[in-house]
């Protein structure tokens, strides 16, 4: 992410002259420097043989430190961590800025301070403020950092405003571990502002505005670990990455280059999606996962990208990764977000996502060896081909062959693929073929991966998180 960021400060920020990475751990420290970036070392990386301690202290003591460190050098700083991502600059935000500390909030609270983003005036009252910061967050080592700074800047804020030190004191102590015996008393009180809630939104769930200049990516499962949260960001179109140049990524934030611009999406009544309020589907999640099932097989077998789809439920659209293990599925198949196709910033040209799209699919029939028929698109025509096929054992095998031995179909950059050919009893003859040892290639393929895939839940209006 090192790179996603240094192009994303220089291209939307605009601090190109004026920023540096402060690396928390030696693996970052190193890459920063490879890469020739300017960068910091946490002071705990100077020590100990170059080993940082407990990462959650590092961070807290580590953000402290630094800000205590530059506002004794009388100078002013704007502050991010590395899962804010930038839509626009905040320097005519920050321009305007009055306040000694002007800290984001919550989209859902607009007075709680989100520490994620932060901007600091050098002055007296900042260098006292962080010197007794430092101080007594080292004497409460167990206290969130938030929680410290929260505290600290309202009760300097009321301080300023003439309130007494013990009308204060006790109410921004309680939540402190261990709670500390006395407050300090500033000489000069800070004065604090809140970025507006619409203008860096921080949120598990973000929606971003006309206003939003930045979204933080807050989150629990699945999405907590830092992948987690750049998928958020992707989805959200938040995500800046390292576009390059074409002759490295054939355009967008990814790796673009010949075969591997190759995309399974899904197609069917909700395109691009998948609906679990249709009469044949109606809360039936058995049979997303067999969907699924099928795309994920479908996309090793023609070494395709599967592009993850919506889902609609009662009275909501969710993204597959609330519910499937993504550890499970990228094990087995490389992936896009949601928002992939509809995301310019991803897309390899400034106008048109793909260069060709086709579409395929397979009507098994409603009876066991009823004559079905594949179905196929082919891109520049309006024309739908068709083939029968009446063998249970081959249909599957026949969608998968066709993809493959079609060189119309096998070049299209976007393959839709309509999965749906498994509502009528295809795991129940699965489960009786696989019982007599006679399943055909592509079936022992769509059964494999049914069985590796990972799910939480069985109820996605419920928006259960899924296991990683």
């Amino acid at each position: 992410m090192l790179v996603d960021v240094w192009e994303m400060n220089n291209e939307i920020m605009g601090f190109r002259d004026a920023f540096f990475f402060l690396a928390l751990d030696k693996f970052t420290l190193r890459l920063a420097c490879e890469y020739g970036y300017p960068v910091i070392a946490a002071p705990a990386l100077t020590g100990n043989n170059g080993e940082a301690g407990d990462l959650k202290s590092l961070v807290q003591s580590t953000k402290f430190m630094v800000s205590r460190a530059l506002v004794d050098r009388m100078q002013s700083f704007f502050f991010f961590e590395m899962d804010c991502w930038f839509l626009k600059s905040p320097i005519d935000a920050l321009r305007m800025q009055k306040a000694d500390y002007l800290v984001s909030s919550h989209q859902w609270n607009p007075t709680g301070g989100n520490i994620g983003i932060y901007s600091v005036k050098a002055n007296e009252a900042t260098q006292e403020f962080f010197r007794h910061l430092v101080e007594y967050s080292a004497s409460s080592p167990n206290t969130h950092d938030q929680i410290a700074m929260n505290d600290f800047a309202s009760y300097a804020d009321r301080l300023r405003r003439g309130a007494k030190v013990s009308d204060v004191a006790k109410e921004h102590l309680s939540r402190w571990d261990p709670i500390p015996e006395t407050m300090p008393t500033f000489k000069s009180p800070i004065s604090r502002e809140f970025f507006g809630p619409h203008e860096m939104v921080a949120s598990p769930h973000p929606v971003p505005t006309e206003t939003t200049i930045a979204i933080h990516t807050l989150d629990n499962a699945p999405l907590q670990p830092p992948h987690g949260k750049k998928m958020l960001a992707k989805e959200l179109g938040a995500y800046t990455g390292f576009v390059g140049t074409p002759e490295e990524t054939g355009g967008g934030y990814y790796k673009r280059i010949g075969s591997r611009r190759r995309y399974l999406m899904m197609d069917g009544r909700v395109l691009g999606g998948y609906s679990t309020i249709q009469k044949d589907l109606y809360h039936n999640y058995l049979q997303l996962q067999w969907h699924i099932a099928v795309m994920v097989a479908m996309a090793r077998r023609t070494d395709r990208i599967f592009v993850l789809p919506r889902v609609a439920a009662d009275f909501h659209v969710f993204f597959l990764w609330v519910n499937l293990d993504m550890e499970s599925l990228e094990c087995l198949v490389d992936v896009r977000e949601t928002n992939f196709p509809s995301n310019k910033k991803a897309w390899y040209s400034d106008t048109e996502p793909f260069k060709s799209a086709a579409r395929v699919a397979l009507f098994p029939g409603a009876k066991r060896n009823e004559e079905g028929r594949l179905l196929a698109q082919i891109p520049e025509s309006d024309e739908v081909y068709a083939w029968s096929i009446e063998d249970d054992a081959q249909k599957a095998d026949g969608l998968f062959g066709l993809v493959s031995a079609s060189p119309e179909l096998h070049n299209a950059e976007a393959l839709f693929l309509n999965p749906s050919f498994t509502q009528s009893g295809f795991d129940m003859r699965l489960a009786e073929r696989e019982k007599k040892g006679n399943l055909s290639p592509a079936e022992k393929e769509i059964l494999y991966v049914f069985d590796n895939l990972k799910w939480c839940g069985t109820d996605y209006d419920r928006g259960l998180p899924a296991v990683k």
